[in-house]
């Protein structure tokens, strides 16, 4: 629960400091202090935890209703077409969701094909939205004409040349060049969107390290967007409805508590987190992301709403507690009152301020080491 103060970082600070202190009071086997410091470094925190967890209170804003989707389509089909097949599958499952939700969760890349931003064509050169777009607003005015609709899908972006980021490639249809995009996008029922695209991406599936490379540029061939594959985000975004702002994270975002934070600094009241998690089958993988979900609730102090292509869909608490969820091949509708909180914890103000501390102190131990070795005067050294 400590994490809203110091992020995982201190986690790893405490897990070292434990073993330090267990390390020296092994060696020093009849040394009492020494097996005191270390309890007390197990315990003292643990007990912290607990105290934080019990007297924490979620502060009284008001709730957002929120339905979460759970397609269940295999993620190793979903990209080889039946687009139709998902279509209709997403129009099967919004019938399920009740009258009063304000937002409507789908997972990441849940619609299928590319669009074109700014307005979500099926060219470039299209004056009106792609047909399933506009059968989603549909939709949404018919039966939910208060909500948000939040979705994972694929988006192009134009760019005249000279304009263009590193991430973008050359157009072969015609001049300039463009980015893919794995997209959060927002609809509401009056056909109007606000977008998100993933500031994290997964090396080497959606992204290829790029840094490295820089200096052997020469050596690069072009490999159609191989190198850089898709456009990357630069920051989170707050979608803002009916008065209330959430934070849509896709997927990988989720494990980086200050990337994750930005959502929050920006007015996000709540988190939803799309996923596709069903990379890894029915092991723990899909577990072990949903618990990861629960660290980052605790760090920022808002509640999560995920909704994953199959895996683990459900809502977390601002202290981490589980509610609802749907499990392993299971495909539906969820819904619950998230509460809402405006409220910004230690550590989503200064982000990984422990890390940045440790990078320092890192950096001086390698000069220090360095400019005595060279004197030979550090008596560390033999």
């Amino acid at each position: 629960q400590w994490y809203e103060y110091t992020g995982v970082f201190g986690g790893s600070l405490w897990v070292l400091l434990c073993n330090i202190l267990f390390f020296e009071a092994i060696r020093a086997r009849r040394n009492a202090a020494r097996w005191a410091a270390a309890a007390g470094m197990l315990l003292v925190p643990a007990a912290v935890s607990l105290g934080i967890w019990w007297s924490w209170q979620q502060p009284a804003e008001g709730t957002a209703e929120v339905s979460v989707i759970q397609p269940n389509v295999d993620c190793y089909d979903k990209f080889n077409g039946r687009a139709e097949w998902q279509e209709r599958n997403i129009v099967d499952l919004l019938t399920e969701v009740p009258a009063g939700a304000q937002f409507i969760l789908l997972p990441e890349t849940a619609v299928p094909r590319h669009y074109w931003e700014p307005g979500l064509t099926e060219t470039r050169f299209d004056n009106e939205p792609g047909p399933f777009w506009q059968e989603l607003a549909d939709t949404l005015r018919s039966s939910h004409p208060q909500a948000l609709l939040v979705t994972g899908a694929f988006t192009n972006r134009y760019y005249a040349a000279g304009l263009q980021p590193r991430t973008a490639v050359g157009n072969p249809y015609g001049d300039g060049y463009y980015d893919d995009f794995n997209t959060a996008v927002g609809l509401d029922s009056a056909g109007r969107t606000q977008l998100h695209h993933k500031g994290k991406l997964v090396i080497g599936v959606e992204n290829t390290p790029t840094v490295i490379f820089d200096l052997m540029q020469f050596l690069v061939i072009d490999l159609g967007g191989v190198v850089g594959q898709i456009g990357m985000g630069q920051h989170g975004t707050a979608f803002a409805h009916a008065g209330m702002r959430m934070g849509p994270a896709i997927c990988y975002e989720g494990l980086y508590g200050d990337f994750y934070g930005d959502f929050v600094r920006r007015g996000a009241q709540f988190m939803a987190i799309i996923s596709n998690d069903g990379w890894w089958g029915d092991t723990p993988g899909y577990k072990h992301l949903f618990t990861i979900s629960r660290l980052r609730a605790i760090e920022h102090r808002r509640a999560i709403a995920r909704s994953a292509n199959t895996g683990m869909s459900g809502f977390i608490s601002a202290r981490g507690d589980i509610g609802e969820t749907l499990g392993w091949k299971k495909r539906g509708v969820i819904s619950a009152a998230v509460p809402l909180n405006s409220e910004l914890t230690f550590y989503t103000r200064y982000g990984d301020y422990l890390g940045r501390i440790s990078e320092y102190l890192t950096l001086l131990c390698v000069l220090y080491y360095i400019a005595y070795r060279v004197k030979r005067k550090n008596y560390l050294v033999k």
